[in-house]
């Protein structure tokens, strides 16, 4: 059996001001390195405003609505050290 480290983490996060307990939503991506990671990061961030931006435009009537939508993002370095445990198997 091979073992495969990735090092980075990006996460992705977006919910409802409103209600965050009830609209959290969170993605993870794995990142062979940190440019990659952030650089996805930060095109994913660009893409969220700029759907925002869109639906704003477009549904006027929504703008209170779309304007409570968050969204954020990180890249975290993965533990180096990586704990074997029997699986009893």
């Amino acid at each position: 059996m091979a073992e495969v480290y990735v090092p980075f983490l990006l996460v992705l996060m977006s919910w409802n001001a409103d209600n965050p307990d009830a609209t959290m939503s969170v993605q993870t991506r794995l990142f062979i390195d940190q440019a990659a990671c952030e650089s996805h990061g930060q095109d994913i961030a660009a893409m969220s405003k700029a759907d925002r931006e869109s639906r704003t435009l477009r549904f006027p009537d929504a703008k209170e609505q779309i304007a409570k939508e968050r969204f954020s993002w990180r890249c975290t370095q993965s533990p180096v050290f990586i704990q074997k445990t029997d699986t009893g198997s």
